[in-house]
C-alpha cells in the first residue's frame, strides 16, 4: 500500500513527482478484507508523512494505491527515506512483481494552515515558517524542521534521522 503525491512541486510542473508519503508491505489480506488495518502487523517501509503542499502550488492529488502481493512474505530492500521525492511507485511495483493496483483512492488538498499547526508550508519557507507556534496550546514547543527543499514539518523535536536538517528550522 502506497500514498504518493504526483503533483510536486505543482500539478503544472510535476518535476519532483512522485513524493512518497507512506509505503507498507506484507499486509495480511484477511485482515485487510475485514476492513481492519493494524499498522503493527505490516512492514513499514516509509513512515507516514503528512500532505504538505507548498504555499501557492495549488491543489495536489494524494493517491493511495493497494497492490496484491504474491504469495508469501516479501523481503523488501530498505528504502532511503531521506529521498522521498522523485520516487516511482510503478517502478517499485515492477521490482517486486506486484502488477497493477487492485484498489485506489485519491483526495486533493492545497496549502492551508491546519488547526494543529502540523504544516509549515514547504517550498522555500524555512526562513519564515508558516503555522508553527500559531496555536501554542496544542504544540507549545513546535518548530519547523526541514527534511528537504520540498518537505517541512512542524514538530516539537527534530527527528533523530540523517535525512532531517535539524539546524535549518
Amino acid at each position: 500500500m502506497a500514498m504518493v503525491d504526483p503533483d510536486a512541486p505543482s500539478a503544472d510542473d510535476p518535476s519532483m513527482a512522485e513524493v512518497r508519503h507512506y509505503l507498507v508491505g506484507n499486509i495480511n489480506s484477511t485482515i485487510m478484507a475485514s476492513g481492519r488495518f493494524d499498522a503493527n502487523l505490516v512492514d513499514e517501509l516509509t513512515p507516514f508523512k503528512n500532505p504538505s503542499p507548498p504555499e501557492g502550488s495549488g491543489y495536489h492529488r494524494y493517491t493511495q494505491l493497494v497492490y496484491k502481493q504474491p504469495a508469501g512474505k516479501i523481503e523488501f530492500e530498505p528504502l532511503d527515506n531521506s529521498v522521498i521525492i522523485g520516487w516511482s511507485v510503478a517502478d517499485f511495483a515492477a521490482q517486486y512483481g506486484l502488477g497493477d493496483p487492485v484498489a485506489s483512492q485519491m483526495f486533493t488538498t492545497q496549502y492551508e494552515c491546519s488547526e494543529y499547526n502540523t504544516q509549515c508550508g514547504g517550498g522555500v519557507n524555512a526562513e519564515a515558517p508558516i503555522c508553527c507556534n500559531q496555536n501554542p496550546s496544542y504544540y507549545p514547543d513546535a518548530q519547523c524542521f526541514k527534511q528537504n527543499d520540498y518537505y517541512y514539518q512542524c514538530l516539537e523535536t527534530c527527528p533523530d534521522e540523517d535525512n532531517w536538517d535539524c539546524n535549518n528550522k
